[in-house]
């Protein structure tokens, strides 16, 4: 194989491998997709990595190794992305820097280095090293995009800007940079220029089901409920196990006092992430404004099995022994819950009122002075 396909092989990769900082394209399915020629991707239809592939390859130009060391750098290339996938981030790490020792202009293996460093935690580490991409490819718009996913995190707002900004300029059909740029603005409360970046990824990506809920959460931000509502919607139809729309859209209709649809959204979202505490406790919170007070003490009680250090399920739990009855036993359970809720969150006001309201009030008085 020439050397010059050996580096758009692996520059392929990276087209289809990393589209997303630290993790593997979605639908792209497993490694074997990923690793084409653009020659190869044309033919199984994927003309917009093919085009990218393309497009590297011109900025790219192969450095002066022998074939031996070509074959030894594909072979560590194809070991650190299997490491990557793997969530082997340490190995990854070290697999890529031994590609960078034998050839330290490789882009594609500073790019996998830097999500790999992205999703070990490294923030500064993966910025140098979507720098040392830019340094030696300017055109790299997955570059400026992934830099600029870190610079949000790490709160240089006006830096990722740029670099969205940046990676549009260089390809201006990049969903993924259109979504993140939303994200930003929605960071930054910018709810209407959030909205017009997801609609623009939308355009791009019709089936991106993050781009619709994203785009539901901006539409709340301004109030458009409605909007928000069918936005939700498509992300379900785009993907029946999203449990993250089913949550919010359940939120949505708690809030307008759909209670039953409520219900049922949230627990299709436990059905969906057993795992989910915010679930639970959202479900919680609606089971107790209906006066369920058993399947509200359920709930609680599950969160604080998930997570023990949730000041808001023990405060929740307290609240339901409060109003359950005026016996002994439940008034006790009651300020032990609150109790618990203030030795985890001193600052929890609420629990310092109810805790305090506990030992002097009947159940239907306090249900009274309470409002629930």
């Amino acid at each position: 194989m020439p050397l010059q396909q050996h580096r758009l092989y692996f520059m392929a990769i990276v087209c289809l491998s990393v589209t997303v900082v630290g993790q593997p394209a979605q639908g792209m399915g497993d490694l074997n997709s990923a690793i084409v020629f653009p020659e190869t991707a044309k033919l199984l239809g994927q003309t917009q990595p093919a085009k990218k592939a393309a497009q590297l390859s011109k900025t790219v130009r192969p450095a002066p190794l022998s074939r031996q060391v070509v074959e030894q750098i594909n072979q560590l290339m194809l070991r650190g992305v299997e490491q990557h996938r793997q969530a082997d981030y340490a190995n990854a790490l070290k697999t890529y820097s031994e590609v960078l020792q034998l050839d330290k202009d490789y882009t594609p293996a500073y790019l996998r280095r830097g999500s790999a460093k992205w999703a070990a935690g490294d923030h500064l580490g993966a910025v140098e090293d979507y720098s040392q991409v830019i340094e030696h490819d300017a055109k790299n718009g997955v570059a400026y995009r992934n830099r600029g996913a870190v610079y949000t995190v790490i709160g240089k707002s006006s830096e990722a800007l740029r670099d969205y900004n940046q990676a549009l300029e260089i390809d201006p059909k990049d969903a993924a940079t259109f979504l993140k740029r939303g994200q930003l603005h929605s960071k930054l409360e910018q709810p209407e220029a959030a909205i017009q970046d997801y609609t623009q990824a939308i355009a791009l990506q019709p089936d991106s089901e993050l781009a619709f809920l994203n785009r539901a959460i901006a539409q709340t931000m301004l109030q458009k409920d409605d909007a928000a509502l069918l936005d939700y919607g498509r992300a379900i139809q785009l993907d029946p196990k999203y449990a993250a729309a089913y949550h919010n859209r359940g939120m949505l209709h708690h809030r307008h006092n759909k209670f039953q649809k409520a219900l049922d959204d949230l627990s299709q979202t436990i059905r969906l992430d057993p795992q989910s505490t915010t679930a639970y406790q959202s479900r919680g919170r609606i089971y107790l404004s209906l006066r369920q007070d058993q399947a509200a003490l359920k709930d609680f009680s599950q969160v604080i099995a998930l997570n023990p250090k949730s000041a808001a399920a023990y405060f929740g739990r307290g609240f339901v022994y409060s109003t359950l009855d005026n016996s002994l036993t439940n008034r006790q359970a009651a300020i032990a819950d609150y109790t618990e809720a203030l030795t985890l969150d001193p600052k929890y006001v609420n629990a310092y009122i109810s805790r305090g309201a506990v030992g002097g009030l009947s159940a239907g008085s306090y249900r009274l002075f309470t409002g629930h």
